[in-house]
């Protein structure tokens, strides 16, 4: 696969008025799904379509074995009701 085609299907981390990312609910309310890379801070991912979010959301729980029901696909720009990565 080309460079290109390879970025292009990666997620962003900088969010556009058209993407969308994947929140988990916890006790406390709905949370951003975040992640680090090198001890860098937390950060959310975005996606450029929903059905990336959805196609990302769908492997991540099918490897965990996690509820569908905790995470949810959400547009980039809904706030997260609880920080889980301070």
């Amino acid at each position: 696969m080309s460079s290109s085609i390879m970025s292009s299907l990666a997620p962003s981390l900088a969010p556009s008025l058209t993407s969308y990312k994947i929140q988990l609910q916890t006790l406390w309310g709905w949370a951003d799904l975040k992640t680090s890379d090198n001890g860098e801070p937390y950060k959310a991912e975005f996606y450029d379509s929903i059905q990336d979010a959805q196609n990302e959301m769908n492997d991540m729980l099918e490897s965990l074995n996690e509820d569908p029901q905790l995470y949810r696909v959400v547009r980039s720009n809904t706030e997260e009701e609880i920080n889980l990565y301070y």
